[in-house]
């Protein structure tokens, strides 16, 4: 038995499945699914027992890379402008373009252009965060857990296990205290302590 409800005492409206009330909607605009006293925009109340889910769906069918988005965003309203603002985004899709279930996860926010991804974690379990690249990850072996810093494909890596700290690129890998130069290994391995270009092997200044 279903029924709908307008209570004239406090201008509420309540829904009724199964001679049980299921959704209310409350005088000041406030949601209730499962919570007859929401006290907030939407409430989502799971019965005892069970855990709540809202489940956002795509329905077209499509295998490119970053298709079957679903998106939460969040807006508001600047007090100088009458439209609404994108202020942020969490989006679920596909990642890559074959025939299957890999799925990322991506983050955006405003820097006052639009939404733009600051950062992702990809089918694998790669977190990268925008152009400065950070980018870990674990497949379960403390010897393949890293995280790389860097830009493009200029990076460096700093690891458990046997990954330790790698540079992958060839360049010199610098160390530094107080804003300060203290030690350098070249490009070709030689060290040096207190001096940016070491001529020899190792080198203390």
């Amino acid at each position: 038995i279903g029924q709908i409800e307008y209570n004239n005492s406090d201008n509420d409206m309540a829904f009724y499945t199964n001679t049980a009330q299921q959704m209310t909607i409350k005088s000041d605009g406030k949601v209730g699914i499962g919570d007859s006293t929401p006290s907030h925009t939407l409430v989502v109340k799971g019965a005892s027992g069970t855990s709540p889910m809202i489940n956002t769906i795509n329905s077209d069918t499509e295998d490119g890379d970053t298709g079957r988005e679903s998106t939460i965003r969040f807006s508001g309203f600047r007090s100088s402008g009458s439209a609404a603002v994108d202020n942020a985004q969490i989006t679920g899709t596909h990642d890559g373009s074959g025939d299957d279930n890999d799925g990322m996860m991506t983050f955006w926010t405003n820097g006052g252009s639009g939404l733009v991804e600051r950062m992702r974690i990809d089918s694998g379990g790669v977190i990268q965060i925008e152009d400065g690249m950070i980018v870990t990850k674990n497949d379960g072996s403390s010897t393949n857990a890293y995280m790389s810093i860097g830009h493009d494909a200029s990076y460096g890596q700093i690891g458990a296990g046997e990954s330790g700290i790698w540079g992958v690129n060839n360049n010199d890998m610098i160390f530094g205290t107080n804003d300060t130069l203290r030690m350098t290994i070249a490009s070709g391995g030689s060290v040096g302590v207190g001096t940016a270009d070491p001529k020899v092997k190792f080198v203390a200044s």
